[in-house]
């Protein structure tokens, strides 16, 4: 009974040491994040703004969207916005926003990176888990995004 207990103990000591590497750990989507250029306009840590310190992409820390919409967004675009579609077949070989051709993408919609239907999931995934609804930036994310707690970004992250 006793070799049970400290057999418990030990795990749960295991568990809690082991708890605050996992959060400090990149998340799956971030490297989809930074490669799709969606820092260019949402901010490194998804903060966005237009207060002139970041660029014009909402801060997706203060809004909340589904699953579904997300999707959708960011593999279609916004027409007549900033917003760019970035799944490789959007609009041809899927329906957006009610369109599909064999043409490509409508000129009311920009186009940036070409992503697969999966790293649009990641990169939605990512903004879900970590960045969508947040409030403000957190200094393990802070230090997950850059790989250092003590980079100058992380100095104001709580």
């Amino acid at each position: 009974m006793r070799a049970r207990v400290a057999a418990a103990a030990f795990l749960v000591a295991v568990i809690a040491i082991a708890a605050p590497a996992r959060a400090q750990q990149a998340h799956p989507g971030l490297q989809v994040w930074k490669s799709a250029g969606c820092p260019e306009c949402h901010g490194v840590l998804g903060q966005g703004g237009d207060d002139g310190d970041h660029p014009k992409g909402p801060n997706l820390h203060r809004i909340y969207q589904d699953r579904a919409f997300l999707i959708e967004t960011v593999s279609c675009g916004r027409p007549t916005t900033p917003m760019p579609a970035f799944l490789d077949v959007a609009y041809t070989r899927r329906i957006c926003n009610g369109y599909l051709s064999p043409n490509g993408v409508p000129p009311e919609i920009n186009r940036l990176a070409l992503l697969t239907a999966d790293e649009v999931a990641l990169v939605v995934q990512y903004v879900l888990d970590r960045v969508m609804g947040m409030g403000e930036i957190s200094r393990s994310e802070c230090a997950a995004y850059f790989g250092d707690a003590d980079h100058p970004v992380c100095a104001g992250a709580r």
